[in-house]
């Protein structure tokens, strides 16, 4: 059944699925690793040059969806397939799309502060023919663009539709796919790139197709990460696995809504500690993370492409909790560095 949650969210915990903690038979594993430009499933996708296909109709800066392969590899050497895969700041949630499609998990919550991202969800899975329909017959036009950054700044957080097409329309076509950033050309589109550049109907609205199939096994959350994590039920049966990836400690206000206080931080952290056994989290390099949020894990540096801007490898880390083996797919990050090692890693599941 799907879950979603309201302004005051009641703990829940989806039952143990029947394939939980199993290891996902080898001749299935590279289902998502087809040739480049592969068109997957007949619906015009075709995949990057690592060989995997995005699905998320959102645009997101800092690139998350390019380790799909990372925490599928992840899922699949720490006993997770099947289980519930939680993402808190879901954002475009590439990731929790392409383990759901690719049945490595049975059901993913994704969660976002931003109410019209979480808007954009609902809309998707609840709604999709109403969606779909905004979608073809809306002209992409700066006038288009100043109705629904409107939209986005006066809509009621319950005008589901209303609010989660905005946010579609101004992903789709602002720079970066920032939703209170500037169109791409300009207002008066006198840029080498045009609005619509970022904005194939036909392609949008296949994907869109997709994702609503997936709805019956997602959960959608519109609030604080922290709170989404504190209203679960703790993980005792290890049948969940979360994935956080919060606003950077440093630099955040041009990419997220509201920026986390350092306190916050620490929450997610200790909720993280004790009622989790297995979850990642990724951060920008601050010492603050090995010293103060996460003394007792072990952290990889690691290189992921940024386009908030301009182009270019940014630095990274990754956390792993104590019941991840790191070794199991750290190997699949770019340049990966280790900045903490633990003497004796969490022995490593065969397949």
């Amino acid at each position: 059944m799907q879950h979603h949650f309201g302004a005051k969210p009641a703990p829940i915990r989806s039952q143990p699925q029947r394939n939980a903690g199993k290891v996902r038979p080898r001749q299935h594993r590279h289902r998502l690793q087809t040739a480049v430009g592969e068109d997957l499933l007949g619906l015009g996708l075709t995949a990057d040059n690592c060989g995997v296909t995005f699905l998320s109709p959102l645009r997101y800066p800092g690139g998350k969806g390019l380790l799909l392969r990372f925490v599928r590899e992840i899922v699949l050497r720490n006993r997770l397939y099947g289980s519930t895969y939680v993402e808190p700041f879901a954002g475009g949630a590439a990731v929790a799309l392409g383990l759901l499609r690719s049945g490595d998990v049975d059901h993913v919550i994704i969660g976002d502060a931003d109410p019209a991202i979480a808007a954009f969800w609902r809309a998707a899975l609840q709604h999709p023919d109403e969606l779909r329909s905004l979608i073809e017959g809306c002209e992409v036009t700066i006038d288009t663009w100043h109705e629904q950054a409107h939209a986005l700044k006066h809509a009621d957080p319950s005008e589901t539709i209303t609010l989660g097409f905005a946010a579609f329309f101004l992903n789709r076509t602002n720079r970066s796919g920032i939703l209170r950033a500037r169109p791409i050309g300009g207002l008066n589109q006198d840029g080498p790139y045009k609005l619509d550049c970022r904005f194939n109907k036909t392609n949008l609205i296949q994907r869109l197709s997709q994702v609503s199939r997936l709805a019956h096994s997602i959960t959608v959350y519109g609030g604080d990460a922290v709170d989404l994590l504190a209203h679960l039920t703790p993980d005792s049966s290890n049948t969940t696995f979360v994935y956080a990836d919060p606003p950077y400690l440093t630099k955040s206000t041009d990419l997220y809504l509201d920026t986390m206080t350092f306190s916050r931080h620490q929450q997610l952290s200790s909720l993280l500690s004790a009622n989790y056994a297995k979850w990642i989290v990724s951060y920008d390099c601050d010492p603050r993370i090995a010293q103060d949020l996460y003394p007792d894990c072990e952290i990889v540096q690691f290189d992921l492409r940024h386009s908030a801007g301009r182009s270019h490898r940014g630095k990274e880390v990754m956390v792993f909790s104590p019941q991840i083996n790191p070794d199991s797919a750290a190997h699949l990050l770019h340049n990966p560095d280790w900045q903490r090692r633990h003497p004796t890693p969490v022995p490593q599941q065969s397949i």
